[in-house]
């Protein structure tokens, strides 16, 4: 793991430099907190391209997947991702073609620009109350993607956010989203 610090303390995962293909990507790392993956550089972030990848989990205390983290991550067909986190960046699991699944955690409130853009092959998706935002593009081009029930709470969906999802059937848009 390639780290550098932040401002309060904590850690960022900028690089993983290994060829795995299940990957428990560590809260802690020389006894400091980690509390981003990536760089926040969708195309230089901490596993862009990396075609190998199968199977992640992020462990419990991580708080951000910055924008770009597993973009273009052919093979990666699950993550799991933790309580802890609290934003998903844009680009996060861009064009990851073979993810099938994900649940999105309670406590996130963002899933940013183009999260899952070009996720062809992701079926099923859960969105839990504390998402306020839906970001631009977020699941375009999520093929695969049947139906989807967006919470109460969300107020923002940004524009595609489901653009090219030709496959889905449902949508359960709350009354309280002013933005769309």
């Amino acid at each position: 793991w390639v780290t550098k610090k932040n401002d309060d303390g904590t850690l960022t995962i900028t690089q993983y430099r290994g060829k795995d293909l299940i990957v428990e990507i560590p809260a802690k790392i020389r006894d400091k907190q980690v509390k981003n993956i990536g760089t926040g550089k969708p195309l230089k972030s901490i596993f862009f391209d990396h075609k190998h990848l199968q199977t992640v989990k992020i462990q419990e205390g991580i708080q951000i997947i910055n924008a770009g983290a597993f973009s273009y991550c052919s093979n990666l067909q699950s993550v799991e991702i933790p309580q802890s986190v609290v934003e998903i960046g844009g680009r996060a699991f861009y064009v990851c073609t073979s993810l099938t699944s994900v649940v999105i955690p309670e406590g996130v409130t963002k899933i940013g620009w183009q999260a899952f853009f070009g996720c062809r092959s992701l079926k099923s998706v859960t969105i839990p109350e504390g998402v306020t935002e839906i970001g631009q593009h977020a699941f375009n081009g999520c093929t695969s993607l049947k139906s989807v029930v967006i919470p109460e709470g969300v107020t923002e969906i940004g524009y595609g956010a489901f653009a090219g999802c030709t496959n889905l059937a449902s949508i359960v848009i709350p009354e309280g989203v002013t933005g769309v």
